[in-house]
């Protein structure tokens, strides 16, 4: 009996879920709505061979991602099936419909040169041609070369993200918020300019009001992806602070500090709760429904300086040394402790600035 040996290749080092996305598409300064964001992420995903080569390093020689032996009249072509988009229906007149609003849309897209990144705005991504077939339609995309070679280097970047995913967020902003999250997902931290949020959700414009954009955007989004990631239909949410420059608390936010979480750092974070909670009731008589509401503020980022807080007030109250009411005390301590090693006093250090 033959026996057929297993060929190496890049579907043996991700899943078939995950899409490797190169970081300048998601820079893309572009208004889609939810269904062209998902043809955006389907072209992506068909394009996978070619972003994977790069990304397993089997372009030795410095050659663009599409060379032009492979172009067709100077453009790269691309035999979308309509079911890529969209695979939950069977009729496609909104993936069409998105498609050739998007062959009329302009957009901005980066370009890199000598190292620096550089934006130049064109006419429209992609163009588009619908064959005749009634069993598994599809559509040849179209993209110019010049567009294709700055989307899909991976000079820039580049992270991975579940289609399953994308494709369970309901809106626009969630999409791209998803995208962010998967992109930053390792930081967990990560510090951006109003302008800069604003500009990635496309909503400078339409939201001149932070607050408005606040409650419009950025919880809906926050919303969304939370309720995908209790229904394990994602691995990562976000939550989000104004960042105030001075003593300044009220109007526009200079930035926002973005609190990236995911399924790792959900665990241990309770973990962690359930340690001091422990630590609380077992070596200084408290019962859980009294410290419910102040474990459910630890995190990574106060933890340690909690259970050191703790470890030092045990030997002071088994010292007696002037505490008449001992739960008043700790409770009072370790609420000044967790506000003072919170996001507030994480801000100051250096953090990663989205761009």
């Amino acid at each position: 009996m033959k026996i057929e040996k297993k060929k190496k290749t890049e579907e043996a080092y991700l899943p078939d879920d995950t899409i490797l996305c190169p970081c300048a598409v998601m820079k893309i300064r572009q208004c889609y709505n939810r269904n062209q964001m998902r043809v955006l992420a389907a072209i992506v995903a068909k394009l996978q061979p070619v972003v994977r080569y790069q990304f397993l390093g089997l372009r030795t020689e410095h050659r663009p991602p599409f060379p032009p032996e492979k172009l067709i009249n100077g453009f790269v072509v691309i035999d979308l099936p309509l079911s890529l988009v969209d695979d939950g229906r069977k009729d496609y007149r909104h993936v069409r419909r998105a498609l050739k609003e998007m062959s009329q849309m302009p957009v901005t897209i980066p370009f890199r040169r000598d190292r620096h990144e550089e934006w130049q705005q064109v006419g429209r991504l992609l163009s588009v041609l619908f064959p005749e077939r009634r069993i598994n339609p599809s559509a040849y995309v179209y993209i110019h070369h010049t567009i294709a070679d700055s989307l899909f280097s991976m000079s820039g970047g580049y992270f991975s993200f579940s289609r399953k995913t994308f494709l369970a967020c309901e809106c626009r902003s969630s999409q791209l918020m998803y995208l962010f999250c998967e992109r930053w997902r390792d930081c967990r931290l990560v510090r951006m300019g109003i302008g800069a949020i604003t500009q990635l959700l496309q909503a400078g414009l339409h939201y001149r009001n932070f607050y408005t954009f606040r409650s419009n955007k950025l919880d809906a989004a926050q919303r969304e992806l939370l309720k995908l990631f209790k229904q394990r239909k994602s691995t990562c949410y976000f939550t989000y602070h104004p960042v105030y420059e001075g003593s300044n608390v009220y109007g526009e936010p200079a930035g926002i500090l973005f609190h990236i979480h995911t399924t790792d750092s959900a665990t241990s974070v309770m973990e962690m709760r359930q340690t001091v909670c422990r630590m609380l009731m077992m070596h200084f008589g408290f019962r859980e429904h009294q410290v419910r509401r102040l474990v459910a503020r630890i995190d990574e980022w106060n933890y340690q300086a909690v259970v050191n807080k703790l470890r030092e007030m045990y030997d002071r109250c088994r010292q007696r040394d002037g505490i008449n009411d001992v739960h008043a005390y700790i409770y009072a301590i370790i609420r000044r402790t967790i506000h003072k090693f919170s996001h507030e006093d994480v801000k100051e250090q250096e953090l990663p600035l989205a761009a």
